[in-house]
């Protein structure tokens, strides 16, 4: 059963959420549908399609932005989306597709033309933000009542989609994000040497708590544990300050010379295989695909204990989980790991078994190739 697929696609980076696009029109091409991809611009993610050969549209739609989090963000998007509905309207009508699948919250835009249209729509949610206020949670998650199908990247998203009163429908499906994890194990853990090499991967944000493990790196450091840190990603647009501020910090805790900034990485396995210990220090973390990438490395992983953090690691079982927000108990896992090697390997084997198991790529692909042909077809399928 063949279907003609618009994947709507928000960003052209390759961070989490884009990476997971391209392994979603990945499984979508490989199942023999007819996919298009629309994007707002040109960049890194794009060009992949285009080497890959998958139709790609660029339309300027509007998006909503972490940093919009708020009403006068909801009603920026607002007065923008009127020009925005038009190209979508255009774009759905130019391509005809069977279904239009949505990655992200944040652009509601395509639901609306979709529903308007008489397309069925997909939503794939990827954000949780329990954090925010009562008016902006109802504004996230209102436009998830036009789609026919929610998906939600863990237990956590689908807990904050539950959460408020806007959205009723009880078919919210949790897929978990599954990748083809072969090419990120290259060696088995080894004993670390006096000098331990701390790894951090992320876009600089608070939301990934970079601050948190340079104020961890402080505290082991003051303990006399010779640690390094390496942190991969560069800034989020509008975070230039958090930038600074991490500059800054690590200057005040006499640290600076031991933390090296490597910006972004298009590939993180020669970091990951470099690395005595992973940690993800972050606040918010709605799936948290590096935790999973680590496991794949076979590296021992230490999370926050936040959203879909602890559906990947289960402490003292696959990783170890600190309470968020907190330097002198990430300092003391990985205390922990250091001095009990055994315990370390241990953590860097099961986490590799999990991971392999429960976030295959041929069970992504199998999970979401059954959400697209279960939806009410516009027409005949073909085949």
């Amino acid at each position: 059963m063949v279907l003609r697929i618009l994947y709507c696609q928000p960003s052209v980076e390759l961070y989490g959420a884009d990476r997971m696009a391209a392994v979603t029109v990945q499984g979508f091409e490989s199942s023999g549908h007819e996919v298009s991809v629309v994007v707002p611009r040109e960049g890194p993610l794009e060009e992949r399609f285009a080497r890959q050969g998958i139709s790609t549209i660029i339309a300027a739609i509007p998006t909503l932005r972490k940093d919009g989090l708020t009403p006068r963000g909801f009603l920026s998007l607002v007065r923008s989306s009127a020009g925005g509905l038009s190209r979508a309207l255009q774009v759905i009508r130019s391509a005809d597709p069977d279904i239009v699948y949505v990655n992200t919250l944040t652009q509601p835009i395509w639901l609306v033309a979709a529903k308007l249209l008489g397309r069925p729509a997909v939503c794939h949610v990827r954000e949780s933000e329990p954090g925010q206020s009562r008016l902006v949670r109802a504004g996230l998650i209102a436009p998830l009542r036009l789609a026919d199908l929610v998906v939600a990247n863990s237990n956590a998203t689908r807990a904050f989609i539950e959460s408020s009163q806007i959205f009723t429908s009880t078919d919210v499906r949790v897929i978990h994000n599954g990748k083809d994890w072969s090419p990120y194990f290259k060696s088995r853990p080894t004993r670390p040497s006096e000098k331990i090499q701390l790894l951090v991967v992320g876009r600089l944000s608070p939301r990934k708590g970079q601050d948190v493990a340079i104020r961890a790196l402080g505290v082991l450091r003051h303990r006399g544990i010779d640690a390094r840190l390496s942190i991969v990603g560069d800034v989020f647009p509008g975070y230039e300050w958090y930038e600074e501020e991490l500059h800054s910090r690590a200057e005040e805790l006499g640290v600076s010379e031991f933390v090296v900034y490597a910006g972004f990485r298009d590939d993180i396995v020669g970091d990951l295989a470099a690395a005595d210990i992973v940690i993800v220090p972050s606040r918010q973390e709605p799936f948290g695909t590096v935790a999973a990438e680590a496991l794949a490395a076979m590296r021992p992983v230490i999370v926050s204990a936040v959203d879909g953090l602890t559906e990947i690691i289960d402490h003292m079982s696959t990783g170890l989980v600190v309470p968020a927000e907190d330097e002198d108990a990430l300092a003391d896992a990985v205390i922990a790991l250091v001095k009990d090697v055994d315990l370390a390997l241990s953590l860097s084997e099961c986490g590799y078994e999990f991971v392999l198991k429960e976030f295959s790529i041929e069970k992504y692909h199998e999970r979401i190739e059954e959400v697209v042909k279960c939806l009410p077809a516009r027409r005949p399928v073909r085949s």
